[in-house]
């Protein structure tokens, strides 16, 4: 299977589940947990080339 059958049947996938799918409450403040668990677990960001 190539690559873009590949795609095809994601795409195929996705726009029959999306109807179930619901948004993530407050996905604003995303980025905020992200910091915080990089402090908490003293991970390091790698800066990108």
């Amino acid at each position: 299977m190539n690559s873009e059958m590949r795609s095809r049947w994601m795409a195929a996938a996705l726009l029959q589940i999306e109807k179930r799918m619901r948004k993530v409450n407050n996905y604003e403040k995303l980025q905020l947990l992200r910091t915080a668990l990089k402090t908490e677990l003293k991970i390091k960001q790698k800066k990108a080339a």
